[in-house]
Order: C-alpha cells, then structure tokens, then sequence
C-alpha cells in the first residue's frame, strides 16, 4: 500500500540517526536507549509530518471501497505509533521506558517502548512549544559528541530550556507504568462560556490538554 521510495526514505533516517549516536557519542543503549530511539522515532513523525503530511495508515488501501466508510482509512501515517503501543498496554504487557533494553520484551524493545518513547517527545514537542524539544536534540547531539569522559543527559539539557518543572515526564511518563486516564465529569454552560470539570481516575501528574473546536478547528488550548 505504500510507494518503495518513501519505505526507502524512513529506513535511511531510522538508520542514520541510530548510526550518528553510535559513531559520535558515548551514549549506552543499554541503559540510555529510551532517549535515543525516542529521538529517532520522533524525528521520523517530524519527517512525515513535513514531507508526507498527507500520507494515511493504511496507504492506498484507504481508497478501497470496503474501507472508506471506516475512520481508520482517514487515520494519518503516524498514528500507527500510538495505536501498536496500546496494544501492549490493553494486554497489561508494557514496560517503563528506562526498563535496561536487555530486559525488555522482543515487542517492546523493538516496537511499543520506541513509539512511546517517540509519542512522548511530541508530547513535550506541544507541551513547551517554542521549538524547545528540537534546541534541545540539537544540543543533546553537540554536547555528546564534544564531551567524551561521560554522557550529557538529555534530561539535563531539556530541563534547562524549560519554564516549570518536567519531573511529571522523567518521573512518571519515562519512570513508571503508570496510565493516563482522564474524563469530563460534567459541564456547564453560562452564557458564552463552558464550566468543564475534569476527572484524573489515575491520579497520574502527567498533563493532558483540553481544547475548544468549532467543526475541525481548534480555536482554544490549555494544558490541565
């Protein structure tokens, strides 16, 4: 369903960015491969994103007659990502991010850790904003390649660039297993305005952002 050339694309970038680290940093994959295949799974949605903004999930498949009518066929390239690592976690089979990669399952070693790890930089990517998480893969990137006595931490280097603490994301989202599961308990209207009030069933610290839209455009955003 997809044209070789654009395989072939994304399969040089997974590629070379793997082989930037291993060449030029002195970044252990072992305990430091969150970071790593996080970088590379999101430079990947980045590239598609930019390049292919129009490519769907299921390819030329999406035009089949016997799929138009589902939303999958309207589902973007990158969210397959999100949708393999859920896989894991509906089966309870989900590991932290900072779980060593030789005591990770084959699935979540070479699948779902890599997309959460990616998803989580997007996440960080709209959370700052500012082009923050893109200074700072630059910077994680020089910084490594200079220093040669021990790794810079990305952590480190992206905190620096952040207004507020982001211990939710290292502590939580890359620490722990824990899930993310908020609702909208009830919601009020008063003139022109909405009174919403959120549930947190998890009582996870990790944020989640609430926007207004009218048809597809999304006219407000706030972070809760």
């Amino acid at each position: 369903p997809f044209k070789k050339d654009f395989l072939l694309e994304l399969s040089l970038l997974k590629v070379m960015v793997l082989k930037y680290f291993e060449n030029t940093t002195p970044i252990n994959l072992r305990t430091d491969g969150w970071t790593v295949f996080g970088i590379q799974m999101y430079l990947v949605m980045q590239y598609v994103d930019q390049f292919y903004p129009d490519q769907k999930l299921l390819g030329s498949f999406s035009k089949f007659w016997g799929l138009k009518k589902y939303s999958i066929s309207q589902s973007s390239f990158n969210d397959q990502y999100a949708l393999l690592h859920k896989y894991s976690v509906m089966n309870n089979l989900d590991q932290s991010l900072d779980t060593p990669l030789d005591a990770l399952t084959r699935y979540n070693a070479e699948i779902s850790n890599r997309y959460k790890a990616g998803l989580g930089l997007q996440m960080l990517d709209d959370y700052l904003g500012e082009e923050i998480v893109n200074s700072a893969i630059s910077k994680y990137f020089i910084n490594n390649t200079t220093t040669f006595d021990s790794a810079i931490s990305f952590q480190s280097i992206i905190q620096s660039h952040a207004k507020d603490s982001l211990s939710w994301y290292f502590d939580e989202y890359v620490s722990t297993r824990n899930r993310v599961d908020y609702s909208i308990s009830s919601v009020k209207s008063k003139a022109d305005s909405l009174k919403i009030t959120i549930r947190n069933k998890t009582n996870t610290s990790i944020p989640i952002p609430i926007m207004g839209l009218i048809n597809d455009s999304v006219i407000s955003k706030k972070w809760i």
